[in-house]
């Protein structure tokens, strides 16, 4: 009986405590048709595909508020590819409680580079290993003061190590990312600087022949102005061994290509690691005609060097689109081409070799509610 009653007081309790919060669903819907068109030098092959899918950052969620905790929940179906295997994963769930004058936010969320175009193509690629740089959603401890100053603590990666070593890596403090969110001149300026950092090294107990810590570290910096119709958006972004921290560079690996090139790589006969150096940036303009009809411009840009290669790697995107609304819908045409440069190693002739291009065409139609 009184495992009961205790039971019967949580229920109350619980319940007492949702009537007297904000409670908000919400959701969104995408689906894309498209059209890529490679050509003789890409990776795939000079061929037409055609792609008709449902998004796999379509989503449901929902937003808690009360009494200075706010909390969000929101999971997605990848449903990529059309495949039958569509598992529910989970986007961001995370709970922040303000106080006077900052905030504490435990979970999984975005960290501060997530900052992107507007790009509809292939699950909303936004340009990303283009010029864009990626930090996914991971758990992380962030604390934030009300002007803006953030600093999280997130898991170190090291399964991205240059001997592919997922053995004997001491990671003994967590990957950080400090930042800054401003608004200025009325709201109409909005900077967004943003730091990462890792490293971790290896441990010697396992036998491991490499010696050493790896690294790596990114700085980026957005910066968006507001001119009544008219938005212009821009991104820099440098920083060393991005790609062991997770950065994508392109769009994947295949032949004649360095599937990461943005890795350190292991140096046998020094015995050493060495570094690759990255630099992007994306350009992005959007201009409102009026509230159901709007143009976006954008255009990347990312090349990766390192003491290994003959040639940087480099990858170039860009996309004209124009977003339709009617109610909740959203119809998004849009073209694009996505070049992926040449070859870090010449041929046996010493001459570069192109990766090639795709150009690519169609829509995206998309319900939020």
């Amino acid at each position: 009986m009184k495992k009961i009653l205790i039971m019967i007081s949580i229920v109350v309790v619980s319940m007492s405590l949702f009537a007297q919060a904000q409670i908000t669903p919400y959701g969104s819907v995408r689906g894309g048709y498209w059209f890529s068109l490679y050509d003789e030098d890409h990776r795939l092959g000079e061929r037409t595909v055609n792609d008709f899918h449902l998004q796999s950052n379509s989503r449901f969620g929902v937003n808690f508020r009360n009494e200075g905790l706010t909390a969000r929940a929101e999971f997605a179906v990848n449903g990529r590819n059309n495949s039958n295997s569509n598992a529910i994963t989970t986007r961001l769930l995370w709970a922040r409680q303000q106080f006077d004058g900052w905030s504490i936010l435990v979970g999984q969320d975005n960290d501060g580079t997530n900052l992107y175009t507007n790009q509809t193509w292939n699950h909303d690629f936004n340009l990303i290993g283009y010029g864009v740089v990626d930090g996914s959603r991971h758990m992380m401890v962030r604390f934030r003061l009300d002007n803006g100053l953030y600093i999280a603590a997130m898991p170190a990666v090291t399964g991205n190590d240059p001997a592919n070593n997922a053995t004997g890596i001491d990671a003994l403090v967590p990957r950080l990312n400090i930042g800054y969110d401003v608004k200025l001149m009325d709201n109409n300026l909005t900077l967004n600087p943003t730091f990462v950092f890792q490293t971790y090294g290896y441990n010697d107990d396992f036998g491991n022949e490499h010696d050493g810590d790896i690294t790596s570290w990114l700085l980026s910096a957005t910066a968006s102005y507001k001119m009544d119709a008219l938005t212009l958006t821009g991104n820099f972004n440098f920083g060393c061994n991005t790609g062991n921290m997770g950065y994508r560079f392109g769009a994947g690996a295949g032949p004649g290509r360095n599937a990461n090139p943005n890795r350190a790589t292991w140096n046998a006969a020094k015995n050493e690691t060495e570094d690759a150096t990255t630099l992007g940036g994306y350009l992005m303009a959007e201009y409102v005609v009026k509230p159901t009809l709007n143009f976006n411009l954008g255009f990347g840009y990312a090349a990766t060097s390192h003491d290994d290669f003959d040639n940087d790697a480099t990858r170039t995107g860009f996309y004209l689109q124009s977003t339709i609304r009617a109610q909740r819908l959203r119809f998004i045409p849009e073209f694009g081409i996505m070049m992926d440069g040449d070859s870090v190693m010449n041929d046996e002739a010493g001459k570069k070799v192109s990766l090639g291009s795709m150009t690519y065409f169609g829509t995206q139609l998309r319900f939020d509610f």
